[in-house]
């Protein structure tokens, strides 16, 4: 790097604003003294990562007070089972800052990236540019809340030129309004999309390119409306139990047998695909009934064949589109270039890692949350948490990669509350069951605890045989055999 403009001393460094970043922030709050000073760093302007600048008609999965900071409530007064949007998000995530803000003295540097770090033995060196400025802080502890790192999606550059190539992010709807839309992708980005053009046209031809498919949670199984909360559903937690239960490592039918008979809904019954998202029966109808065609393939390209422009595919024959038509990427949100896996605990055990290739729960918020109670607790290096690598399982068995993540959700779920105060797991407000009444609480929580046991030694055996045969880093913390007072996960090099 070029010389330092600035050094900054403080106790606390956390990377990243988003919601993972708040969490860690917040759980901060309840170890560090008031006023001590902390650092935050945002390669965007102002707080609310992922949602300042994802497509603007996103709207949550879930019911909006369970996409909070700790357990802070929001200011918005809508009813319990609102979908909340985009610019509501980013709202609700700036007021969070603010009150925690206020328990420290912060220093800010947004429109900021992250270099490097450097770990000594009593600090951790950061090391940010900033335009032409160059800052470096030393901090007692780093906490890196990157999260899923979701990030916009890039048009695809067909071969032919004659249809207009978007993603969500640039897209017009009124962009040659009596041409067909081919909406690529099956998860909830296409969903929306989907959503989105029916409700400004739904004369439209609109057709999905869905690749294997891909099933949903039914939100009305999670989050009943009404009264049915009081007998109908079943809690987050218990969903996951059966999916836990299911998975055995490599049983993909089973699992997705056990899914569809938990109440989830696709748009065809020959889907295969699962990725934990969440969606309504109205929803599912909703789109089912407006698409003109589900093709269950890949695309390749858009070229320009001797009949005309042409849809090629993986699999299946070409299919012959409009010149104008407007195809739109909505693939890949989630999980794409893969990153140097790094383990949630560094060698000195100052850095703290809160990202997708070293992740304890699959949900960022929950891995925040927990991985800095823990942090702080100095509970994690003996902990026995399962760490897995989305990255590697999206690549290497991507059937199995949601049923895996409830799995160790569970085992993982269980070590956190065992290690952790109950008042720490209670005031996490991140948690669907807190839609249910006290009671069904009590039931989900008091049926858990009572298979604790049998959970624990299933969702590990299940694990390990998961490791073994796809070899995806899904491990708990270990001393690395190179050096024994590193930390690494087995099977990630040091």
């Amino acid at each position: 790097m070029s010389s330092i403009s600035e050094i900054i001393n403080c106790e606390l460094c956390v990377l990243g604003t988003g919601i993972a970043g708040l969490n860690a922030l917040y759980a901060a709050s309840q170890y560090l003294p008031k006023n001590t000073r902390v650092v935050v760093i945002d390669k965007n302007s102002a707080v609310g990562g992922m949602w300042q600048n994802t497509y603007q008609y996103v709207r949550l999965h879930q019911p909006h007070r369970f996409f909070t900071v700790g357990d802070m409530e929001w200011k918005l007064k809508k009813e319990p089972s609102y979908l909340a949007s985009r610019t509501e998000i980013i709202d609700h995530l700036t007021d969070c800052y603010t009150r925690i803000k206020a328990h420290f003295d912060i220093v800010e540097l947004f429109s900021s990236e992250f270099e490097k770090q450097i770990e000594l033995a009593d600090s951790v060196q950061v090391y940010v540019s900033s335009n032409s400025q160059k800052f470096q802080v030393n901090t007692s502890q780093f906490i890196k809340a990157k999260g899923l790192n979701v990030r916009p999606n890039d048009s695809f550059n067909f071969s032919s030129k004659k249809v207009v190539s978007c993603v969500p992010e640039n897209l017009e709807l009124d962009q040659n309004p009596e041409k067909p839309v081919y909406i690529i992708g099956g998860g909830k980005t296409a969903m929306d999309t989907a959503l989105e053009f029916i409700r400004h046209n739904p004369k439209r031809p609109i057709h999905l390119i869905a690749g294997k498919g891909t099933w949903f949670i039914d939100r009305e199984v999670i989050a009943p409306k009404g009264i049915n909360r009081y007998w109908k559903g079943l809690t987050l937690t218990k969903f996951n139990t059966r999916m836990a239960e299911a998975f055995t490592g490599d049983n993909t039918q089973q699992c997705l047998d056990s899914l569809k008979e938990c109440g989830a809904i696709s748009l065809q019954h020959d889907f295969q695909g699962f990725l934990l998202g969440i969606l309504s029966q109205e929803e599912n109808e909703t789109i089912k009934k407006c698409l003109r065609s589900v093709i269950t393939d890949y695309l390749l390209d858009v070229v320009d064949g001797e009949k005309g422009v042409e849809l090629q595919f993986k699999k299946g024959e070409p299919i012959l589109v409009e010149e104008g038509a407007v195809l739109v990427n909505c693939s890949g949100y989630l999980v794409r270039d893969m990153p140097e896996a790094e383990p949630y605990l560094s060698a000195g055990k100052r850095v703290l890692s809160i990202q997708s290739t070293s992740s304890t729960l699959v949900l960022s918020t929950y891995d925040s949350y927990f991985l800095t109670h823990m942090f702080f607790r100095n509970k994690l290096e003996n902990s026995g948490l399962y760490a897995l690598n989305f990255y590697a399982v999206d690549k290497k068995c991507k059937q199995l990669v949601s049923y895996a993540a409830s799995s160790q959700m569970i085992y993982n779920l269980l070590i956190y509350m065992e290690s952790l105060p109950a008042s720490v797991v209670a005031t996490c407000h991140l948690n669907p069951d807190l839609w249910y009444p006290k009671y069904r609480q009590l039931m989900s929580l008091c049926e858990l605890l009572l298979k604790k046991k049998h959970l624990k030694k299933h969702c590990k055996q299940a694990l390990d045989n998961f490791e073994a045969k796809y070899h995806v880093n899904c491990k708990p913390l270990c001393q690395s055999t190179n050096d024994p007072s590193t930390l690494a996960i087995e099977g990630v090099p040091t």
